[in-house]
């Protein structure tokens, strides 16, 4: 059975190039929790300079894919210690991205969702990711 609740979503993500200060990027928005079974899902739409993006995080025990559409498109599958294949694609082209998820964390109970990944491309690593998401029905 499908359960589909309204939910708070507090995103903080810390964006690390390797070439000087790392960049964070803090949202509190509201958005959707899923829930199939032991599969979570949380969907949030966000406004961003391209314009609109809708993100849905696909979470399971031991992997996690993050998928946005709209202004940008992008799939990042997530699987800790595991070299993954993504993409991401805008008005300018597609581009295949390698991904490495260093820490993949998901605690339903705590309403928390936290991986760190770094990204490659051509073998050669463009930045590490920390991603940390706090969700809560709204009303609670």
């Amino acid at each position: 059975m499908t359960v589909v609740k309204p939910v708070r979503v507090k995103l903080k993500s810390v964006i690390d190039t390797y070439d000087g200060q790392p960049e964070t990027i803090e949202m509190d928005i509201e958005g959707q929790l899923r829930q199939n079974k032991d599969t979570h899902y949380i969907r949030y739409i966000d406004e961003q300079e391209e314009g609109q993006i809708t993100t849905i995080i696909k979470m399971t025990q031991d992997r996690a894919i993050i998928t946005r559409s709209g202004a940008v498109t992008m799939r990042l599958p997530l699987q800790k210690d595991v070299i993954e294949q993504g993409q991401y694609e805008n008005k300018l082209g597609k581009l295949p991205l390698d991904v490495r998820a260093q820490a993949l964390h998901h605690h339903q109970a705590h309403g928390e969702f936290h991986t760190t990944y770094e990204l490659l491309m051509g073998g050669q690593a463009l930045g590490l990711y920390t991603l940390t998401i706090q969700y809560s029905e709204v009303g609670k």
